[in-house]
């Protein structure tokens, strides 16, 4: 990773740890995004200052929709995506339809869940919020398709699972390599991400956490878009495709 990318991770993740906005707040957004986010590289303090006040609002508004799954012994991280409490999250995570699962909201809350479908072969999952009633805070979904590699994006989850009194953990980074089955990030992850959110600088998901690649600095996430394309076979409780982790084609 080149030493202004580390520099700048450092510096705006570093300070937006205690986020200048409450988390959950309804603060919009700058539209356009800052100039700095259109430049190949931070140029100077002003840059990395706007950057820095614009991933503080962005970590704010997403953290709160950013959850924990444990599912048995497993865990993983997923994201809520509908008023309803339908959750995006890796197929590997999720595992079989129709398990239990428990969910850790970020502030610690723990609610309940059911698993839905897996599409293995992308490593795409599906799990359902089954308390009583309530409308979910929710992400915006974003077009995976309109992605471009060097895009600025950021990605919440757990790394090495949920750790109570610690809320998702947020990573900055560009886009590498942008496909229709699966986008490629230098943005930081290790077990306990997968299923998390990837969101571009306006806060829609864009894509989920499945695998991490060769380097740390190189991983995988599965597009939005596959799961507009599957989502009633999703929603069904289907399970298909062959596993990516049984096949040796997770990179």
């Amino acid at each position: 990773m080149p030493v202004w990318r580390l520099s700048i991770v450092a510096f705006v993740l570093g300070l937006s740890l205690v986020p200048a906005v409450q988390a959950g707040s309804e603060d919009p957004l700058p539209s356009p995004l800052p100039h700095a986010f259109a430049k190949q590289q931070p140029e100077s303090l002003r840059d990395l200052k706007e950057i820095q006040a614009h991933v503080q609002r962005l970590i704010a508004k997403v953290m709160p929709l950013t959850v924990s799954l444990r599912v048995g012994t497993s865990q993983g991280s997923g994201v809520i995506i509908t008023k309803d409490g339908y959750i995006l999250t890796a197929a590997h995570v999720s595992g079989k339809a129709d398990q239990n699962v428990e969910i850790i909201l970020h502030d610690g809350r723990k609610i309940k869940g059911r698993t839905l479908g897996a599409n293995q072969s992308i490593d795409s999952g599906l799990v359902k919020i089954t308390e009583p009633a309530g409308l979910w805070m929710h992400a915006d979904l974003g077009q995976s398709s309109d992605v471009k590699v060097g895009q600025w994006c950021l990605t919440l989850g757990h790394p090495l699972g949920y750790q109570e009194g610690r809320p998702p953990v947020a990573r900055l980074g560009r886009i590498l390599e942008a496909e229709k089955e699966r986008l490629r990030t230098d943005c930081p992850l290790v077990g306990g991400d997968s299923g998390g959110p990837l969101f571009d600088m306006k806060g829609h998901v864009i894509g989920v956490h499945s695998r991490i690649g060769p380097l740390l600095s190189a991983n995988i996430h599965v597009p939005v878009d596959t799961y507009r394309e599957t989502w009633s076979r999703l929603i069904k409780g289907e399970v298909w495709g062959p596993n990516l982790f049984e096949t040796g084609t997770t990179r």
